[in-house]
């Protein structure tokens, strides 16, 4: 996957709005604008993210009708193999990526959407984000 972050991203997001494709009517969030208002990128580039994610078989496209719309539109839904992308995911991120010990607090605890796609890519391992340092003095 060439953007690990959105494609992961995108995956997670779908993995919420899990339809069948048997549904006549799907909600807004599975339509191409719905996915990029969610996640807060460009019509466009969710577009491309997720033509990429459809020729490597991790989503399909449907046409379908769509809650308050008056016309058919293109909705996403995840394949079997999308799926089982998102549930590494979420396996990754419950069990691996904080210490059992240790609850989150914030974002010096977090592991980043690229670190949990480059474990699921087979890359390297992720590490933590390095907590901040002490702040200069102030003046």
């Amino acid at each position: 996957m060439a953007n690990h972050t959105v494609n992961v991203r995108i995956i997670m997001h779908l993995m919420k709005h899990r339809h069948s494709s048997e549904e006549h009517v799907f909600p807004r969030e599975v339509t191409q604008l719905g996915i990029a208002q969610a996640l807060g990128i460009g019509r466009t580039h969710a577009g491309n993210e997720l033509r990429k994610l459809e020729e490597e078989g991790r989503v399909e496209v449907k046409t379908a009708y769509v809650t308050m719309e008056d016309r058919r539109m293109n909705v996403y839904m995840l394949t079997p193999v999308g799926r089982s992308i998102g549930r590494q995911f979420l396996e990754i991120s419950r069990d691996e990526m904080l210490p059992a010990s240790k609850k989150f607090n914030g974002p010096q605890d977090a592991y980043t959407d690229r670190d949990i796609a480059r474990r699921l890519s087979g890359e390297t391992s992720p590490s933590p984000r390095e907590p901040p340092g002490p702040s200069p003095p102030q003046r």
